[in-house]
């Protein structure tokens, strides 16, 4: 029985994985150039690139999130929603959290800059709950916090990030000098700056 079980498993980690790395070669080519334009800041051809990648494989989750993550550095909010939920709905909770954490990730920061704070809260701590060793993510809820008002919550988050990535140029080390100035500033009655155009 317990043999049994074992295959089971194994079939079913098969499938699941199997799925998401066996891409079919001309959509992995679409997909590395939709990668090197979202590098060089050429949102359009990324987009296309990756519409490409996906038109050949729809289940082609890191498509779906890196589409995402363009819409969301053109500003799109709204289209970047729906193609980092549509790749949550492709891998599920179980077997790819790191994709599953970069999707929550992404949509917690877009619903941060809507102003969804209630949205955002939620997408983010489901990051961390699935990926707890992501400097990213605790940045990202520090960034959270801090637009909330909730300093020390902020700078908690910004030294678990620079505990977990402490290399000097972790964007988490300008953002806990800001927490802490913008607690100093909270004290002593100034008003609170916005930290949140990126």
């Amino acid at each position: 029985m317990r043999i049994m079980s074992l295959f089971l498993v194994f079939l079913l980690v098969f499938f699941c994985y199997g799925a998401s790395f066996a891409q079919d070669p001309v959509a992995k080519q679409y997909f590395d150039e939709g990668q090197m334009h979202l590098e060089a800041g050429n949102y359009n051809q990324a987009i296309e690139s990756f519409r490409m990648a996906v038109s050949l494989e729809d289940d082609y989750t890191d498509a779906y999130i890196e589409m995402g993550v363009a819409y969301k550095e053109k500003g799109d909010f709204d289209k970047a929603i729906i193609y980092l939920e549509k790749a949550i709905s492709i891998v599920g909770n179980v077997f790819e959290p790191a994709y599953l954490s970069d999707a929550f990730t992404n949509l917690g920061v877009i619903y941060l800059k809507k102003g969804n704070f209630d949205r955002a809260f939620k997408y983010l701590k489901q990051a961390v709950f699935i990926n707890p060793s992501s400097s990213l993510t605790y940045n990202n809820l520090g960034l959270f916090y801090l637009a909330k008002g909730s300093f020390d919550e902020a700078i908690d988050n910004f030294y678990k990030a620079i505990s977990l990535n402490p290399d000097p140029s972790n964007e988490a080390n300008r953002n806990l000098a800001i927490a802490y100035e913008e607690k100093k500033n909270a004290l002593e009655g100034k008003p609170a700056q916005a930290h949140l155009n990126k």
